[in-house]
């Protein structure tokens, strides 16, 4: 017994150790200034396991390189650093790294990047190459940020009665439509992609109102007409907080919107069929994206789960939009006072998301929150706030040129059309090699 407690401890020092390896490049600064992020590597000429290499911004600036924060130990002792050279591969150029101290290891570009795109390292022993590191430098000048709203249309009491303009999704859109921004505030305006409840929902037995009323179809409807992108969020029989599709896809077909049960494989076809409809007939456009209530695609007991959403999704053409960060208000009023509480953790989200390696970033709220709609304004303002605090290869800020909120109908849609990895979703593969090879 004590034998096994302590091939326990030495296993749990041993992982410690490991984290703390693969952190390291990290936190380390590489001369120039602004790691931007970690990419993970796998090198049999480095280490049996993996390694993490650090994301270098550039933005009119060398950039030194210290070739011992990816050698290991055993290599390190056997080689002379100035037998080996380094090139950095982006695009059609191969730019030579010049050796500044051998002792250190460290090389330096002689002449600076200054457009944005992925390149990668080279490390040669005379005419061999020793190391290639696939993608490790990521250059970016533009942060694209996309604005999405889920849960949707927001139903009070006053917008139930008729006066939908006190509904929080209009309270949201005139904020968006308001807000200035761009280089010396240039741009007013801004749109976004609103995931859309068809049919009532249910939070902590408190049932709340969405697209099946009067009231709630005309909101659907004015959000389009602003330029706005609309996704499916659920539909049909979903009706509850507690219904994710990867509940869904398991649970049996049903009879919706006039078609037989049978023309559906189980009830999430039939939510999202019910779902496409409704917004097809308001918008005169059939949706695009698709975004799971509570973000549940997938479930890690029952790998096939995943599989069977994603051919749901596919039947309808749908593709599944995760997120970068999330300001974190909850759906509904009830948790709105928790959402104060939760700044500090939505700037660590934001900082994390621009920290990443992404330039084409999607934050997601709730227009369905009254105290989201009410305070928009000054989450947005704070989007640009934390941008300005980040340090990107020596140059802090300058967020009303480099962060660039979507405001268009056509830049939404893109900019999601484009998206393949989500920063809150690691787990998530949606073609991360696609994404960097464009």
């Amino acid at each position: 017994m004590q034998r096994v407690s302590r091939e326990v401890f030495c296993r749990r020092v041993w992982v410690v150790i490991l984290y703390a390896c693969l952190l390291l490049p990290g936190v380390l600064s590489l001369g120039c200034g602004g790691v931007e992020g970690l990419v993970s590597i796998e090198s049999p000429q480095l280490c049996r396991s993996r390694k993490v290499a650090p994301i270098v911004g550039l933005s009119g600036c060398p950039l030194e390189f210290s070739l011992a924060r990816l050698l290991d130990t055993d290599f390190r002792e056997t080689a002379r650093a100035e037998e080996y050279s380094v090139v950095v591969e982006y695009e059609a150029q191969t730019l030579r790294l010049e050796l500044l101290n051998a002792k250190q290891w460290r090389y330096r570009l002689s002449r600076p990047f200054t457009t944005a795109g992925w390149a990668d390292i080279v490390l040669y022993s005379g005419e061999r190459e020793v190391l290639r590191l696939r993608k490790v430098l990521r250059l970016i000048e533009r942060f694209r940020v996309t604005l999405t709203f889920d849960d949707g249309p927001g139903l009070n009491k006053a917008a139930l009665a008729g006066d939908i303009s006190k509904s929080p999704t209009l309270i949201t859109l005139r904020k968006l439509d308001n807000f200035v921004h761009g280089s010396e505030g240039s741009k007013r305006g801004i749109k976004a992609a609103f995931f859309i409840l068809s049919t009532t929902d249910r939070f902590c037995s408190i049932v709340y109102p969405k697209g099946e009323t009067a009231a709630g179809r005309e909101i659907i409807a004015e959000v389009a007409r602003r330029g706005n992108v609309i996704g499916v969020h659920a539909g049909g029989e979903y009706h509850s907080q507690a219904n994710g599709h990867d509940k869904r896809v398991r649970e049996p077909a049903y009879a919706v919107a006039g078609q037989p049960a049978q023309s559906f494989a189980n009830a999430l076809e039939a939510d999202l069929y019910e779902c496409v409809s409704t917004l097809r007939e308001l918008t005169g456009r059939s949706p695009e994206f698709v975004r799971p209530p509570l973000w549940r695609y997938a479930d890690s007991f029952h790998p096939e789960v995943a599989g069977l959403v994603a051919a749901a999704y596919a039947r309808y053409g749908l593709k599944l939009i995760l997120s970068d960060a999330k300001f974190p208000d909850g759906g509904y009023y009830l948790i709105s006072i928790v959402a104060i509480q939760k700044y500090r953790a939505y700037k660590g989200n934001l900082r994390r998301a621009f920290l990443s390696g992404e330039d084409n970033l999607v934050i997601s709220m709730h227009d369905s929150n009254a105290y989201t709609a009410n305070s928009l304004g000054s989450i947005l303002e704070m989007i640009g706030e934390e941008f300005e605090k980040v340090d990107f290869a020596g140059v802090n800020g300058n967020a009303g040129e480099r962060l660039d909120f979507a405001d268009s109908y056509e830049e939404v849609r893109d900019n999601l059309r484009a998206k393949r990895r989500f920063v809150l979703f690691p787990e998530y593969d949606g073609g991360q090699e696609e994404q960097a090879d464009e």
